[in-house]
Order: C-alpha cells, then sequence, then structure tokens
C-alpha cells in the first residue's frame, strides 16, 4: 500500500450486522480454552498485525492469511469484527493492490516516453550537425573560384599522384544531397515587423536584432529639464521611424521646441502626448510647423486640458498642406474652442491624403453653427473614417440635424458622432437616424 493513503471507514452503516460474538481465546481443534503460552502467542500476532494495520504495511496476502474467526479476533478491538466489515477492508486492500500496479505500468510508460524523447532530440542534434557541415561546405564551395591554371595543375597533382606506388587515391566529399539549409531572417523582413507592430519591443529578444532596430520605433518620457538634450540627440537621427513622447511641464517653451522633430528624416509615426502642460495659442502655432516632415503618414496631438484657443487651432488646420499625412487625431477636450475653431477644422476637408480623422473637441464652447460647419467634411473625397467628439458642448438639434448629412460622404466607411447634450430632442435623434440609409457606411457609433 502506498504511503499516505487513507483507510476506509469500515464502521459506516454496518454496525451490529453479521456480529460475532466475543469470548475468550479457544484451541480451534477442540474448542478448548488456550493456556497462557498460546494465548500469549496469538496476542503477539495481534498486536504485530494491528502495528502493521497502523503502520500502513499490511498487504494483502497477509489478510488473506487468516480465517474469518482469527482475523475477526485480531480485528475487534480497533475495527470491530463484523464480517461485512472484514469483507470491506479485503475489498479495499484489493483496490489499493491493483492501484499500485497501475501506478508502477503509468511510470513504466513515462519513462519509456523520456527516453524516447532522448532518441529524437538525439537524432535531431545529429541531423543538424550534418546541416551546418552542409551549409559550410556549400558556402566554402561558393567562396572558392578555381583558374584555368589552378585546374590545370590539380589535374596533373592527381595524375601524378595515381601514378606513385604506394600513394592513397584521392578522398571523395561527402555528399549532403537533401540537406536542409538554415537561414535567419533577414533584417529587412524583421523592419518589416517592427514597423507593423510600432513597437520596440523585438530589440529585447536578442543582440542582432537590437542592431537591426535600434531607435527604430521609440517611446519617451521627456521633462522641461531634459527637452534640450532631447532634441539635440534625436532631431536628425536617420534611424527613427515612430517616435511617441510623453512630456512634463514643458510649457509654450518646450512645445516650440518640439517642432524640431520634423527634422528627422525617415519620421512616419508621432505622437505627443502634452496634456496639462499649460499650452496656449503660442503652443499650437508651432506645432503646426509639423506638416513639413517629409514622410510623415500618422501624426497625433495630445493637447487636452490646455488653454488652446481658436488661434491655435486656425494654425492646427494648416496641417492639411501635408503632402503624405494619412491619419490625424487630435485631442483638444476642454480647452477655449468656439465655433471659430470648427469651421477651422472644416478645411481638412482639402488634405489631399487623409484617410482617418479623429477630433476629440468635447467639453468647449460649440454650438450648432461649429457642427454645421463640421458637417462640411463630408465634401472630402479620402476620407474613409471620422471620429468626432462634441459632448457636453451647445450642440442641439439644429447641428444634429447638419451632421446627419455626412450620409453623403462619397469615401465614408466609418463613423463615430460623440453628442452627448441635453440640448438635443427627438427632433435631432430623428435626423440621426438617416444615417444608417448610408450606402458606404459599415461602422456607425452614436453616443
Amino acid at each position: 500500500r502506498e504511503e499516505g493513503a487513507q483507510w476506509p471507514n469500515l464502521d459506516g452503516d454496518l454496525d451490529g450486522e453479521g456480529v460475532i460474538g466475543a469470548s475468550a481465546p479457544f484451541n480451534e481443534t477442540d474448542g478448548s480454552p488456550l493456556d497462557s503460552e498460546q494465548a500469549q502467542q496469538l496476542e503477539a500476532l495481534k498486536q504485530d498485525f494491528l502495528e502493521k494495520l497502523r503502520c500502513n504495511a499490511v498487504t494483502l496476502d497477509e489478510v488473506l492469511e487468516y480465517n474469518d474467526a482469527d482475523l475477526s479476533e485480531l480485528l475487534k478491538d480497533d475495527f470491530g469484527y463484523s464480517t461485512i466489515k472484514r469483507n470491506k477492508l479485503k475489498a479495499w486492500l484489493k483496490k489499493q493492490q491493483e492501484e499500485n500496479a497501475l501506478a508502477q505500468q503509468l511510470k513504466a510508460l513515462r519513462e519509456l516516453q523520456a527516453q524516447l524523447r532522448r532518441e529524437q532530440l538525439h537524432q535531431l542534434c545529429a541531423a543538424n550537425k550534418l546541416e551546418k557541415q552542409a551549409v559550410a561546405h556549400a558556402v566554402a564551395g561558393s567562396t572558392t573560384k578555381s583558374t584555368p591554371s589552378d585546374r590545370h595543375l590539380g589535374d596533373a597533382a592527381s595524375s601524378s599522384s595515381a601514378q606513385v606506388p604506394g600513394a592513397s587515391p584521392p578522398q571523395e566529399e561527402p555528399a549532403y544531397a537533401g540537406a536542409a539549409v538554415w537561414t535567419p531572417f533577414p533584417g529587412a523582413l524583421w523592419e518589416l515587423i517592427s514597423d507593423f507592430l510600432e513597437s520596440d519591443s523585438l530589440c529585447y529578444v536578442c543582440r542582432r536584432l537590437a542592431d537591426v532596430l535600434r531607435r527604430r520605433h521609440m517611446d519617451c518620457n521627456v521633462s522641461h529639464q531634459i527637452l534640450a538634450a532631447f532634441l539635440k540627440k534625436h532631431k536628425g537621427d536617420p534611424a527613427i521611424r515612430t517616435l511617441r513622447v510623453h512630456c512634463n511641464a514643458v510649457r509654450d517653451e518646450g512645445a516650440q521646441g518640439l517642432v524640431a522633430l520634423k527634422e528627422i528624416p525617415s519620421l512616419t509615426a508621432l505622437r505627443l502626448h502634452l496634456a496639462w502642460n499649460w499650452l496656449t495659442d503660442t503652443a499650437a502655432c508651432a506645432l503646426a510647423g509639423l506638416k513639413e516632415a517629409p514622410l510623415l503618414t500618422s501624426l497625433m496631438l495630445d493637447l487636452m486640458e490646455n488653454e488652446v484657443g481658436d488661434v491655435g487651432v486656425q494654425a492646427l488646420a494648416e496641417l492639411r498642406h501635408a503632402p503624405s499625412l494619412t491619419d490625424l487625431e487630435l485631442k483638444l477636450w476642454r480647452n477655449c474652442l468656439t465655433d471659430v475653431s470648427a469651421e477651422a477644422f472644416a478645411q481638412l476637408k482639402e488634405a489631399p491624403a487623409l484617410k482617418t480623422l479623429k477630433l476629440d473637441l468635447a467639453s468647449n464652447y460649440l454650438g450648432d453653427s461649429g457642427a454645421q460647419a463640421l458637417a462640411a467634411l463630408k465634401e472630402s473625397t479620402t476620407l474613409k473614417s471620422l471620429t468626432l467628439d462634441l459632448g457636453s458642448n451647445e450642440v442641439g438639434d439644429l447641428g444634429a440635424q447638419a451632421l446627419a448629412g455626412l450620409k453623403d460622404a462619397p469615401a465614408l466607411t466609418a463613423l463615430t458622432l460623440g453628442l452627448g447634450s441635453r440640448d438635443i430632442t427627438d427632433i435631432g435623434a430623428a435626423a440621426l437616424g438617416v444615417l444608417r440609409e448610408s450606402p458606404l457606411l459599415c461602422s456607425l457609433t452614436l453616443d
């Protein structure tokens, strides 16, 4: 029996069934009482058996050596002496024996599986060694080029060696027919994967990828103390493709310096997190200069919780002149924007390559006039995805009716409108319902 297994409950609901009355020890041959020596032997036998039970060392074979009477006498003090209880003990011990045998078989099977795995691993190592030899042989053969004179001298040497008595015949090169050649992914492929992820996580895989992808995708936290050094180090770095900068307390002076990032020659995606930095129109006007980045296709400016007004937004609207810009996201939650800002953003319809536009203008001072101005974005011929968050403004039914005209946008397939306002009634809601009639819209979200 395995150590730790629990003994069965031999009592259960079987007390009082099949009880053999207790009596003094007797001789099975003639039924006479045992003398003191025989009684001591029986008592010693009983104690030995019970000690084995307590130590979980008793086996089924030992139990079967005793007849019912002897087993009843041995067990009456600890387990009772019911015949049903004895049978229950025997059945349990037999089950334990079968389980132990099954456990041994499972153990042997696991050892066999481990041995097979070791043999397979050994075979794979041997095959890998042959493949490496084949690669080395192929490389050596391709890099060694013999001249006609070399070949002539070699033929002469081989013919002369064949004429020397006792000379060994030339050894043939081993053939590696069908051997697989392992080659690593080229660096260009890793660059494509990294560009798809827009992450620097692959740089931490191995030293080779660190050399290939170093500074290709950067995510930095910059404070006003180190901003100047950061810009000096990276503004002309040709390795940078995507850049994410989290700024802390840089104010207008620091934001004006960030426009130097346009000098990064290979920059394709830029995300500037400038929320809660006490920025004004001065900073917004400076950031509009990012339109001059030659390869910039994706731009995100987080200007939430600042003091940017209509003048700054009019400057940011100049981003429509960026020749390669396809994705633009401007977060201006809780600034100082009015309907004039909305009219400026409507000019983004002229952007030649813009496909995705996200404008977070919530918690400002926009009204129906601003919503009507933004509805002009339906005239864009390239815009496929539009997100407008105008919540917590003063947009009412007239603004909602104007925005319903976005269903006529010629290329728009995804539209999200955030219009959390108490000024929109059932009239405005009914007007927005016509958006579902757009033949091109595949995704429509009204919040």
